[in-house]
């Protein structure tokens, strides 16, 4: 009975350590929002569309490098560097707002006390068509330093993920590489493709 009680004690801890960085990381996020405080900011996005074929084999099919500015949290304009061959290929640095949605919140194993802190979050079976997975927060500053994100009930896929890196820039947080994994149900096969996006030249426009 003791020992029970002391592992419910334990868990109940480890629930408020998490509570509390997932709701210092929303804060920090809300804060730093570039496109939700509407700042003036461009970038440099290059993106490349790569085909896996059996193997695992890894084929470049499409590229796309352009310049986007965006004003009052609002794409405003962009200047294309390397034309894309299929008009679908677009950067995709929309986040989604995970901090925002409850979730079953778990330490990542072997936490070191490090400068970061994994946690791992889990949809319950009421919101399982929200995207679940594994944030690394800055420990000290509470901001998202990566986000690998897991999409079990996509619609017509077989597998889907995203993973973000991000940087700060004039107190606003912003993704500087995406990553986008998917297998697509066809018919009689499926069809497996990876997208990655890098960001440079970043400025924010006072």
């Amino acid at each position: 009975m003791l020992a029970a009680a002391g592992g419910t004690v334990s868990q109940s801890r480890d629930q408020s350590v998490l509570r509390f960085y997932w709701d210092r990381a929303r804060a920090v996020s809300e804060a730093g929002d570039p496109i939700a405080h509407g700042a003036r900011f461009s970038y440099e996005a290059t993106t490349y569309y790569k085909s896996i074929g059996k193997a695992g084999v890894v084929t470049l099919e499409d590229s796309l490098k352009e310049i986007r500015f965006y004003s009052f949290g609002n794409l405003d304009s962009t200047r294309v560097l390397v034309q894309s061959e299929r008009k679908s290929l677009q950067p995709d640095l929309s986040v989604p707002a995970v901090f925002d949605s409850s979730y079953i919140l778990n330490f990542f194993p072997n936490d070191t006390g490090g400068p970061e802190i994994a946690i791992g979050f889990e949809a319950d079976s009421a919101h399982a068509d929200r995207p679940e997975g594994l944030a690394i927060l800055d420990r000290n500053l509470y901001y998202p330093k990566w986000l690998y994100l897991s999409y079990r009930h996509k619609s017509g896929f077989r597998h889907f993920s995203r993973a973000f890196r991000f940087t700060q820039t004039d107190g606003f947080i912003f993704p500087d590489s995406t990553w986008e994994v998917a297998v697509i149900d066809q018919i009689f096969t499926t069809r497996s493709y990876r997208i990655e996006t890098g960001v440079t030249n970043l400025k924010v426009y006072r």
